[in-house]
């Protein structure tokens, strides 16, 4: 994704979340490729380390950031490419309800 990109997706995805009544809030962390971002969950929901509850919230973000960032939304917002694949890890050095998105660069 490049770098010009970054903060339009930034807007989509806050705004897309705040639509949809989603506790969640993101930032750009790293505007240059690997783009990534950071993201809060207001609802700081925590679970137990023995559940995997935990791997259902980060299959759930990355399920709202897909459906936010479809190949239509992408043209809307001038972005000429594919949604780049991406991962989500829990960024426990901020918070236990903070999260890293991170696009994958080919």
């Amino acid at each position: 994704m490049k770098e010009e990109y970054s903060m339009k997706v930034v807007s989509c995805l806050n705004d897309f979340f705040k639509k949809n009544k989603e506790p969640l809030e993101v930032d750009l962390l790293r505007g240059l490729p690997p783009v990534v971002l950071l993201l809060k969950d207001g609802a700081k929901r925590s679970f137990p380390v023995e559940t995997n509850l935990h791997d259902e919230l980060l299959s759930d973000i990355k399920r709202l950031v897909q459906e936010c960032l479809d190949p239509e939304t992408l043209r809307n917002l001038d972005i000429d490419t594919d949604l780049p694949e991406f991962f989500v890890t829990k960024a426990p050095l901020y918070s236990p309800y903070h999260y890293l998105v991170t696009f994958i660069e080919d």
